[in-house]
């Protein structure tokens, strides 16, 4: 994965601790823009929690994941994992630690095993069977002429848009990684796949760092910590579900919205998720 900025990578190993993640008096600008997608965050997300960005388009939620995985370099500020700058990381060293959902399931024009094992290329068919089983996968690609060596065409075509996402999320399995990032995961997709990726993120990837970029909010109730994003990626608000609802805010009236109800806030039955598999 290349780095969409100019940035020198750096030379030492990530030593994992725990997970945490801080964005540090973080501001980004694109080259030759006068405007800010991301003021001055300031953000700690401790290891091993869940948290969601929500907030409305263009406030920064996928740049702050592109800055993370170093895809992007920030203009001012330090992002760091377990305290160490990423800017003195090697990115394979960064990239082993971190797996990625991303909002466009991208799939290579190769083999179904291949772009399974693409982040760690030494799995065994074992582990590939076991992570296209639990991702809910393993019976399409049975189904298809040549399995796991059928070709999956250009970004994907052959398979539909939730059959890449459980792809992707076969991937991640296999990946095994220590912070989950999942930008959109559950945009456009069926219901069904809808409730697998939600149960992943209860179930497969407890005691991960989760960070959840999120639309609907059926998929991010339960988190640990919420971080509303307003203009410039400053966080307006922060929270668990619970508080920001009672807070009556810019969170709260998302909320209604997905409701599809004009509820006060503060009503005892405030409504259930679409979808909930969490319990």
């Amino acid at each position: 994965m290349e780095r969409e900025s100019s940035t020198e990578e750096g030379e030492n190993d990530l030593e994992y601790i725990k997970g945490e993640v801080e964005f540090r008096n973080i501001s980004f600008s694109y080259p030759g823009s006068s405007s800010q997608v991301i003021h001055n965050m300031n953000i700690t997300i401790e290891g091993g929690s869940k948290v969601a960005f929500v907030g409305p388009s263009g406030v920064g939620k996928s740049t702050a994941f592109k800055l993370l995985m170093g895809m992007l370099e920030p203009t001012e500020g330090t992002i760091l994992i377990d305290g160490q700058d990423i800017k003195t990381l090697k990115t394979d060293s960064l990239h082993e630690v971190i797996g990625m959902m991303p909002q466009n399931s991208y799939l290579f024009n190769t083999t179904v095993m291949e772009n399974i094992t693409f982040a760690r290329q030494n799995a065994t068919y074992e582990e590939c069977y076991d992570a296209c089983c639990r991702a809910g996968i393993e019976k399409t690609i049975k189904g298809r002429a040549g399995q796991y060596g059928a070709t999956t065409g250009e970004n994907g075509a052959n398979f539909s848009g939730g059959e890449r996402q459980r792809l992707v999320l076969a991937r991640i399995f296999i990946q095994k990684p220590k912070i989950v990032l999942i930008d959109e995961g559950t945009s456009a997709l069926d219901a069904e796949t809808e409730a697998l990726i939600k149960h992943s993120i209860d179930q497969e990837f407890a005691g991960r760092t989760v960070i959840i970029v999120a639309h609907r909010l059926s998929s991010i109730r339960r988190v640990d910590k919420i971080f509303v994003l307003g203009t410039c990626g400053k966080i307006v608000e922060e929270g668990n579900h619970d508080e920001l609802v009672a807070k009556g805010c810019e969170y709260a009236k998302y909320w209604k919205m997905h409701l599809g109800e004009e509820l006060p806030v503060d009503e005892p039955s405030v409504g259930e998720p679409l979808i909930d598999v969490s319990s």
